[in-house]
């Protein structure tokens, strides 16, 4: 199971954009049914300070890409200026990547919000307002501030090498100018953990207490009556937490976390003269909870009780005229509310089950309430926090990771959202205009498909704390219902391609990875009664996964190709080849190079016996092969070039092929009209995609072809002209 890394390093900057996230294949395509979308916009670019609105247009236009997916993303601040009523900010963090992210800013209470270009694409982990208006960041970079309300941004050196991301600030409530922040340790790798700043960022000195090793700082509290008592907590990214206390700005310290649970810490406020933490994980036993001190740490008592379905807290807010209100903000347990000091807590029932990561009081009024989320961006409220609504139009961040569409009705289709440890899936009946999100659990899902009724599938990755991985099936009532397979309650399977029969529609084959206790072995799936009984197909001798899987039927025969990602570190990667409908395998890798991985195949429809596939070779790049004899064996078509996620053929047309690409020297998608051999960026717009994914190609009524691509901001739809195909 993926771990809740719940702020990324600065030490992975320098490969920002060059690992490609690996996605699975879209589903098979139906060449006789026909998809009508709608019309087109400027693509939505990652350098532009405006989402561009939804269409509402019914014809479809060619050459430009119309971002079609739900409003949202993960939000890991949300902050009001307390002198412009009407501003907030918020922080966008993209959980999967680690490495990217954005700044929102709303003019008009949340009713709408719009992308900053300035800050870029680096993530925001923390945004503080000063009393006057001021503005000031911890970023992946580290501290960017404003003196006018955001109109100039300036970038504020740490002076402490690459590894300066800086997870939270704070602001000293007396002394304007001087400035604390949170640092994280990049995995160990950076010792200076807490600095403080006299100069408003000008110049910085080391405060870290004395770490037994480095610990990520994720909060700062400073007491708003002496701010010389300063509280800092520290977290790992598996386990292990500690609080240091400060009584003289810092520049001793003592531990204080000897009573508490060795967990990490993610959160601390002062309510009153109380101190409260918080902290855990959603995963592996890190439970915590919120904990209370009326000694400034010396003794410690649990506030949250055994109502509470998540103890993974995330942010803790203190009303400012009142510290008996008190706001806890959990990873999948919602919003607690306690109005008299943690004696007792209510769940809040707008935000049962959601997976939070911050929680704050507008500094004025208490009021207003933000909360930052993730997946499902922010929402606010207007009474306290007794209640809270959606407040996310113009927040495009969704990651985006499968894509499927309906056989039968061209308006249907679905997406599936990720973040580290939780996800959603969504469909839309519009082709895309709105969408419904599932009522499904919060946990990843790796692929999506309808089968040959027309019937929705997802394949859930865990994590198994949520609920079970494997097939979910959707049904007529709109539930869903886990169909496994189900190798025990830990988290044992990993399906990351998913296919149905078009003339057998009770065959479903899975493939992906066992994992854990159940070994670390690629392994194939097939059910022949959708779901109900399962047999493993195809299982490896040494460590790896499958990382695509294609299904072709005719003639009385099923025909499986799979690619084998080796996982031993050689990268002896391997093409598998089925002609018995799983019964048997053989190697088909005649013509691929020793060592190749992320490999991704489309089979065209008109002719079964032309099969592409895309691969990462030695040096990290990608090129196409092609074989025109059902995959047993390949030639290279393309020149190498940058990382290929993911590879769709043409329904209709053999020597037309799309990929998709994403790394630093090159992010969007490209057609081939030569069987693979060259590549075109398409169209206009296309290389503001950010993080680029899975494709699905479908032919549209009028005879042209659409082209439907996922990405780490949502997912977007383009027209191409057949004539000009």
């Amino acid at each position: 199971m993926l771990p809740h890394l719940h702020t990324p390093y600065s030490v992975f900057r320098h490969i920002q954009n060059i690992c490609a996230v690996g996605n699975a294949h879209p589903s098979i395509v139906i060449v006789s049914i026909l998809l009508a979308f709608a019309p087109f916009a400027l693509a939505f670019g990652q350098g532009t300070s405006n989402d561009p609105p939804q269409p509402t247009s019914t014809e479809l236009a060619s050459g430009y890409w119309q971002q079609r997916s739900p409003i949202g993303g993960d939000i890991a601040d949300v902050a009001y200026s307390p002198v412009e009523p009407s501003v907030l900010l918020a922080a966008h963090v993209a959980t999967v990547s680690a490495t990217s992210g954005a700044l929102y800013r709303s003019d008009d209470s949340g009713a709408s919000w719009q992308r900053v270009p300035e800050l870029g694409n680096a993530p925001v982990y923390d945004i503080e307002f000063s009393k006057t208006g001021g503005i000031v960041l911890g970023t992946l970079d580290g501290v960017v501030t404003s003196s006018d309300g955001g109109k100039v941004w300036q970038r504020r050196a740490l002076g402490i090498g690459l590894n300066d991301a800086v997870l939270d600030v704070a602001l000293d409530p007396l002394r304007p100018a001087v400035l604390w922040a949170g640092i994280a340790d990049a995995q160990g790798t950076q010792p200076v953990n807490v600095m403080r700043s006299h100069d408003r960022g000008g110049s910085w000195s080391n405060r870290t207490p004395p770490l037994s090793r480095p610990l990520s700082c994720r909060e700062i509290a400073i007491d708003p009556v002496d701010p010389r008592r300063i509280v800092a907590v520290f977290g790992g990214d598996f386990s292990g937490g500690e609080v240091w206390v400060s009584e003289n700005d810092g520049l001793n310290w003592t531990q204080r976390s000897q009573r508490l649970p060795d967990r990490p810490l993610r959160t601390v406020a002062f309510a009153g003269e109380r101190l409260l933490v918080g902290g855990g994980m959603r995963l592996a036993g890190q439970a915590f909870g919120v904990y209370a001190s009326d000694d400034f740490g010396r003794s410690w008592a649990p506030l949250h009780d055994a109502t509470w379905s998540s103890l993974a807290v995330e942010s803790i807010a203190v009303a400012p005229d009142n510290a008996e209100l008190i706001l806890v903000a959990t990873d999948g347990g919602g919003l607690r509310r306690s109005e008299n000091g943690g004696r007792s807590w209510q769940q809040v029932s707008a935000t049962q089950g959601q997976s939070l990561r911050s929680v704050r009081f507008d500094p004025v009024s208490s009021q207003r309430i933000a909360l930052g989320r993730i997946a499902d961006a922010i929402a606010l409220s207007r009474d306290r926090g007794l209640t809270f609504a959606t407040s996310a139009e113009g927040v495009h961040a969704m990651n985006v990771r499968a894509v499927a569409m309906h056989p039968f009705d061209e308006r249907r289709l679905a997406i599936a959202a990720n973040g580290v440890n939780t996800g959603a899936v969504y469909a839309s009946s519009d082709r895309g205009l709105h969408w419904t999100r599932g009522t499904l659990p919060a946990t990843r899902f790796n692929a999506l498909a309808f089968d040959a009724d027309g019937r929705l599938y997802a394949v859930s990755g865990g994590p198994s704390a949520v609920a079970a991985e494997g097939l979910y099936r959707r049904n007529a009532d709109g539930s869903w219902t886990a169909l496994g397979p189900d190798q025990g309650s830990a988290y044992e399977t990993d399906i990351h391609s998913l296919r149905f029969g078009r003339y057998s529609p009770d065959t479903v084959v899975i493939a992906g990875s066992d994992v854990g206790a159940a070994g670390n072995e690629a392994t194939v799936w097939i059910s022949e009664d959708r779901g109900v009984h399962w047999r493993k197909s195809y299982e490896s001798t040494g460590a790896g996964g499958v990382t695509d899987i294609e299904l072709v039927e005719g003639e009385g025969a099923m025909r499986l190709l799979a690619t084998f990602d080796d996982r031993s570190g050689a990268r002896h990667g391997r093409v598998l080849r089925s002609d018995d409908a799983g019964a048997t395998w053989q190697d088909a890798s005649a013509g691929m190079p020793t060592v190749f991985s992320r490999s991704r195949l489309c089979i065209n429809d008109s002719d079964p016996q032309t099969v592409y596939l895309a691969a990462t070779s030695v040096n990290w790049t990608s090129r196409v092969y092609r074989s025109e004899d059902g995959g047993m064996s390949w030639r290279a078509m393309s020149a190498e070039g940058s990382s290929i996620v993911d590879i769709a053929c043409d329904p209709g047309n053999a020597a037309v092929v799309y990929v998709s690409r994403q790394d630093a020297s090159a992010t969007g998608v490209e057609r081939s009209r030569d069987g693979g051999a060259s590549f075109q960026r398409m169209p206009a717009g296309a290389e503001d995609l950010f993080k680029a994914g899975e494709l699905a190609v479908q032919p549209t009524a009028d005879g042209s072809i659409a082209v439907f691509v996922v990405a780490a901001r949502g997912s977007y739809l383009t027209r191409v002209d057949r004539l000009r195909n």
